[in-house]
């Protein structure tokens, strides 16, 4: 009998020992979402499946702008409690109809079926408002520029994908950046005008 009970152990112990190797090779250890190497594993899977469905596969590349700055001025442990929360956050309102990773550093990637275009700019417009109401330190200013890419219609390959999604994010970066100096411009002149 307590040989019985000595093999139910160990192979329960394995067990556990073989999800969190599992696990562990899935997931992005700080923020607990899926990581670049599973994306990369299950992205032809992905495909196949939106084959078959008649579906497009939304790639969304996300970036969180002026992420070193944060890490600068306020420190790592910020910079990771907000990798941790926008990562929460699009893990929310993705839900189970998509998949969310940490492509690198400050960058996340969402991967979500669809078949209507107009579905997925109110997703992203929804995207961009929930992460800069996501940060619980008010004093942060969080916010994100976003670009994306379509398969099968912009490419076959990931990598090709995120690289279009990769230049509009640029370009959407560019174009905030370019705003917030003209909005900066303006304060500054209606301050100098009421002196």
């Amino acid at each position: 009998m307590s040989t019985i009970i000595l093999f139910a152990f160990l192979g329960w112990r394995l067990g556990k020992r073989y999800d969190m190797a599992v696990h562990d090779s899935e997931k992005d250890a700080l923020t607990d979402i899926y990581n670049r190497r599973y994306i990369m594993d299950a992205f032809p899977g992905l495909q196949n499946t939106a084959d078959k469905r008649l579906e497009k596969l939304y790639i969304f590349l996300i970036d969180v702008d002026n992420f070193k700055s944060i890490n600068d001025r306020l420190g790592h442990n910020i910079g990771d409690r907000i990798l941790r929360q926008v990562a929460r956050t699009l893990s929310s309102v993705v839900h189970r109809s998509g998949y969310v990773a940490r492509w690198g550093g400050d960058e996340f990637l969402l991967i979500i079926p669809c078949t209507d275009e107009s579905g997925m700019k109110l997703l992203q417009n929804h995207l961009q408002r929930t992460i800069h109401g996501c940060i619980d330190d008010k004093t942060v200013q969080v916010s994100c520029s976003f670009g994306h890419a379509v398969y099968p219609d912009e490419g076959e390959h990931l990598y090709d994908l995120i690289s279009i999604a990769d230049c509009r994010m640029y370009h959407h970066k560019k174009k905030l950046r370019h705003t917030t100096e003209r909005i900066t411009q303006t304060l500054i002149q209606l301050q100098s005008a009421k002196r």
